[in-house]
């Protein structure tokens, strides 16, 4: 707050011309120092080039694709290990509730995810 009764007193002389003179000073001095801070940061020390390279990104092979290779393979004994998972959650979703939208809050498609894996152990099953 003193700072700027201080400022405030010594420019309270000053004409609006004045001021509005030193406001277009002060805005082309910072205008320049900004532009050297950043012109210097992107120039590499004793190279001419630029300071950093983004390299292009390669695509992930999509999964999506159809392989010649064997389906998944879910055994019993894991569909069973799932399926109780799945029951506890169910009873969790009756008698917890404020646990069980905590964990479908922080594992949103954890259901989906379960859905899924049934599907795959009820298809290899039919074959």
């Amino acid at each position: 707050m003193r700072s700027a009764d201080f400022l405030n007193k010594r420019t309270e002389k000053f004409s609006q011309g004045e001021k509005k003179m030193m406001l277009a000073l002060f805005c082309t001095l910072s205008f320049v120092f900004s532009m050297y801070i950043i012109a210097t940061s992107l120039k590499v020390h004793g190279k001419s080039g630029p300071a950093f390279i983004i390299p292009r990104m390669t695509l992930p092979v999509r999964t999506q694709r159809s392989f010649s290779g064997p389906g998944p393979c879910i055994s019993k004994e894991t569909f069973a290990r799932v399926e109780y998972f799945k029951g506890k959650l169910d009873s969790m979703a009756t008698t917890d509730t404020a646990t069980y939208n905590k964990l479908m809050r922080a594992r949103p498609h954890l259901m989906d995810s379960i859905a899924a894996f049934e599907r795959i152990y009820f298809s290899q099953t039919k074959k």
